[in-house]
């Protein structure tokens, strides 16, 4: 919503006490930030709000800003107007210490003070469509009198409320909303990690979850960055807060322009993919002597998709623009066994080979859910239903 790299038109209200510029001295992500620079008076009136209108898509019902501190403690709220004119404040926490934190809210006009009633008709109830109205800091009647704070990365999602009724600095964001699809899968008990773990970028915040072959929706494990997030190359993934996640690597050989061999994982054959001016062959060859067995296809592939054997050495895949195609060791000839991915991951074997994993773009821009599949192409089932959350890099975890 507000990453500040355009800062857009903040108007100051009645209360002169403070300052929200464009700033470059410190920022979440990006190059700029909100500088928030307090000077309250020894009054009742301590508080300054900056106001922005800015219309909200669908029925978000958290709302999170990246800040970095200065231990003032003094209170930072969000205030937010409904189709009916009502405003109320949404509490996000108190300003700590030096270093990025996120704080968090619930959209929630019955939430106790700091939270609660600012304006307008009271009726208790959120009438969307609703409107992001304001930045508020309020100083709780001690700490500094002047000082600054500076503000990153300001969002809105549907997620589950958070308990506490005052939330504070570094909370967690819960998990985004997961609208299931199918009813065959019985819930995770709580804390449950799934076997297959990924990413989720949220602003310029990243998550790691969870699901699984056997689920229809997916878990929050926890805040990560992304040096220990699953797209990195390594064994562990983990959260901020020390969980440590045990991975898979990611299985394919590389397709360039020239020739490469992909081994079998039993060492028997090989698969030999030749680049030439209409893009690439790609043929199979029996290990002990190179003699060819069958060829399979001519055209362009999708390099970076790569080649893919399974676990017994009976097949392997390979990506020809979104689509992704299987071919067997015992016949000529391909089928298509996925009609689209999301092609900045690799399509996976589980162990034992008896399902693909794989990213496939639904939902808004750029956003994707992680699909499970049948060697065969059938069976294709969705096991996150969260189209709204941006996942990538989805890894097995053993």
């Amino acid at each position: 919503m507000f990453n500040f790299e355009q800062f857009g038109l903040w108007q100051r209200g009645d209360q002169p006490y403070g300052q929200l510029t464009h700033s470059q001295e410190q920022a979440h992500s990006g190059g700029f930030a909100a500088k928030l620079s307090y000077d309250f008076p020894a009054t009742d009136q301590d508080f300054v709000v900056f106001r922005q209108v800015v219309p909200l898509a669908a029925q978000p019902n958290m709302i999170g800003a990246w800040v970095y501190g200065d231990g003032s403690g003094h209170f930072l709220n969000a205030w937010i107007m409904d189709a009916r004119d009502e405003i109320w404040s949404v509490h996000l926490g108190k300003t700590a210490g030096a270093g990025w934190r996120q704080m968090t809210g619930t959209i929630d006009p019955n939430r106790p003070w700091p939270s609660g009633h600012v304006s307008g008709e009271e009726n208790g109830a959120i009438d969307y469509p609703i409107k992001f109205y304001a930045l508020v800091l309020d100083r709780p009647g001690s700490g500094p009198q002047a000082g600054s704070i500076y503000i990153d990365d300001v969002s809105v999602w549907r997620g589950e409320a958070v308990a506490q009724a005052t939330p504070t600095a570094g909370a967690a964001v819960p998990p985004l909303a997961a609208t299931a699809t199918t009813t065959a899968a019985a819930p995770p008990s709580s804390g449950e990690i799934g076997h297959i773990v990924f990413t989720v970028q949220l602003g310029g915040s990243y998550y790691l979850f969870s699901t699984d072959p056997s689920w229809d929706h997916m878990v929050q494990i926890g805040l990560t960055d992304w040096a220990h997030s699953t797209c990195q190359v390594g064994s562990t993934a983990s959260t901020i807060e020390g969980t440590v996640i045990n991975l898979s690597g990611v299985r394919k050989c590389s397709i360039t322009d020239r020739i490469d061999e992909c081994a079998s994982p039993d060492d028997v054959y090989k698969v030999v993919t030749s680049g030439h001016e209409r893009g690439h062959s790609v043929a199979l060859v029996r290990a002990s002597d190179g003699a060819v067995i069958h060829g399979y296809y001519d055209g362009r592939l999708n390099e970076p998709m790569g080649i893919q054997w399974s676990p017994d050495s009976q097949r392997f895949l390979f990506t020809v623009g979104r689509t992704v195609n299987t071919a067997r060791v015992d016949s000529a000839g391909y089928q298509q066994v996925v009609p689209e991915i999301d092609d900045r991951w690799p399509p996976q074997y589980i162990p034992g080979g008896s399902l693909i994993f794989y990213l496939k773009p639904v939902g808004a821009e750029g956003a994707s859910d992680v699909y499970v599949v049948a060697p065969d192409g059938s069976n294709a089932r969705n096991v996150t239903n969260a189209p709204s959350a941006h996942k990538m890099c989805p890894r097995w975890r053993p």
